[in-house]
């Protein structure tokens, strides 16, 4: 058995692809349902979520902070009062 693409990737985590692998191989085409999920976050309640619909953008106070990921360290952008405005100033930085 082949299992392509496991470079770099941890022992547990190739242990769960490898599973997943295995029963994707005997299902049909229309047995498989792939459905987003909720996001998760810590707290007691939605109103403590600080998260954004947009990569790269969380909910400080009340302003948007962003943060991009560069050689795995964060890079703090700043903060803008619009969450849109935050996320197009993110992806004109990230690309």
């Amino acid at each position: 058995m082949t299992y392509e693409n496991e470079k770099g990737f941890s022992v547990s985590v190739q242990k769960k692809r490898r599973k997943l692998f295995d029963i994707l191989k005997v299902k049909r085409a229309h047995e498989i349902i792939i459905s987003p999920h909720k996001k998760a976050f810590k707290g007691q309640n939605v109103n403590n979520f600080r998260g954004s619909k947009f990569r790269g953008i969380s909910k400080n106070g009340n302003s948007w902070q962003i943060l991009l990921m560069v050689n795995r360290k964060k890079k703090y952008l700043g903060t803008l009062h619009n969450e849109e405005m935050a996320a197009k100033f993110y992806d004109k930085v990230a690309i």
